[in-house]
């Protein structure tokens, strides 16, 4: 019994999966092969349009580095590609977890400070 639940989450993780890769796909106005070119040119990475086709129809899902790829491609996170959230970039919030502060600037770096310090969060514990 318990393992027809997880063949269900399965399929409605696949199918969440498939709407939007499709949706991602053709927003941005590209066939399956013209987006499997693409990645394979942007990521050195070789995919076929057939595998493109497979994810959008829910036969397949990716590889969790093909997965990074498309999100990366795309903008958006592999959070939203799965279904977890329905939020496109978390990035796209004003505290970007993932910045890479060794790049930052003394200035910006403060910035991110004050603004950890104002959501409550005490460095000096």
């Amino acid at each position: 019994m318990e393992n027809e639940t997880i063949i269900n989450d399965e399929k409605k993780f696949r199918k969440v999966f498939a709407k939007r890769l499709r949706k991602l796909r053709i927003d941005r106005e590209l066939t399956l092969k013209e987006f499997a070119a693409a990645l394979c040119q942007k990521y050195d990475v070789e995919i076929t349009y057939g595998s493109i086709s497979n994810y959008e129809r829910s036969f397949r899902i990716p590889s969790i580095y093909v997965l990074t790829f498309i999100a990366d491609f795309f903008n958006v996170s592999n959070d939203f590609l799965l279904g977890v959230t329905n939020i496109e970039n978390e990035a796209k919030n004003d505290v970007n977890i993932y910045s890479d502060i060794n790049n930052m600037t003394i200035k910006e770096v403060n910035e991110l400070y004050l603004k950890i310090k104002d959501i409550g969060i005490n460095f000096n514990k």
